[in-house]
């Protein structure tokens, strides 16, 4: 149990620095062979800030609820009380699980200048194409 909710996180993890070492390896590698400067080491700074943030996210927002589920199976029988505190405990951690797909809206907000045009370019087309309509 305890190796199950664990290995998303050491997943997640393992494969972060491994995309961050590929990304900052091809860059060097780009510049190297070109003699250039690359002009999009912006947009690769703001992908692995990105990648960090939605991790990060993962792990606060998951971790509570994997801690949770293994307490929850390892524990001896519990009276009345102690159970309904953990049971507690286990809604709340799997409303910070919930949470993680709210805030991920909000990293690519955040973090990503790309994402922000795009959705203020969705956003102001149907708010320009509703008045016409209207008019």
């Amino acid at each position: 149990m305890v190796v199950a909710a664990l290995f998303p996180f050491c997943f997640i993890g393992i494969s972060n620095v491994l995309i961050i070492y590929r990304i900052i390896h091809t860059r060097r590698e780009t510049q190297h062979q070109l003699n250039v400067n690359q002009g999009n080491a912006g947009q690769d700074s703001q992908m692995t800030v990105l990648l960090l943030g939605k991790s990060i996210a993962f792990i606060v927002l998951n971790l509570p609820v994997c801690v949770g589920s293994v307490l929850y199976y390892q524990l001896p029988i519990l009276d009345a009380f102690d159970q309904s505190k953990l049971d507690f405990a286990l809604q709340f951690a799997n409303m910070l699980m919930n949470a993680n797909n709210v805030f991920n809206f909000w990293i690519y907000c955040a973090t990503g200048s790309c994402f922000r045009r795009e959705v203020s370019m969705i956003l102001c087309s149907k708010s320009t194409t509703n008045l016409r309509s209207t008019e």
